[in-house]
């Protein structure tokens, strides 16, 4: 596999190496590397390639939840939700 060299703002790899974190990658640049090889060789509909093993473990946790009958909610109620979020994060990153 070609090594290849690349620059980034800092910005940017700072967003990216959280992401890294949070997903649950190796490395920074596994996760860079996997971004890029998505983007160049999967199909645009297919988003199997964002699914780690943390989120499949929430995403099959939410499920179960469902499936014994806890509370889901209504489009309307997840766009208020994070509509809210998304002030509340405004809000906070605008100081």
């Amino acid at each position: 596999m070609p090594l290849v060299t690349i620059e980034i703002p800092e910005e940017a790899y700072l967003a990216v190496q959280q992401q890294a974190l949070n997903g649950g990658f190796e490395t920074t640049e596994r996760y860079i590397s996997d971004i890029v090889v998505s983007t160049a060789m999967h199909d645009s509909e297919n988003f199997d390639h964002i699914f780690t093993a943390d989120i499949i473990a929430d995403l099959n946790t939410i499920s179960r939840g469902i499936e014994a009958g806890e509370k889901t909610f209504t489009m309307d109620e997840v766009h208020d939700r994070l509509a809210e979020t998304r002030r509340k994060w405004l809000a906070n990153e605008v100081r």
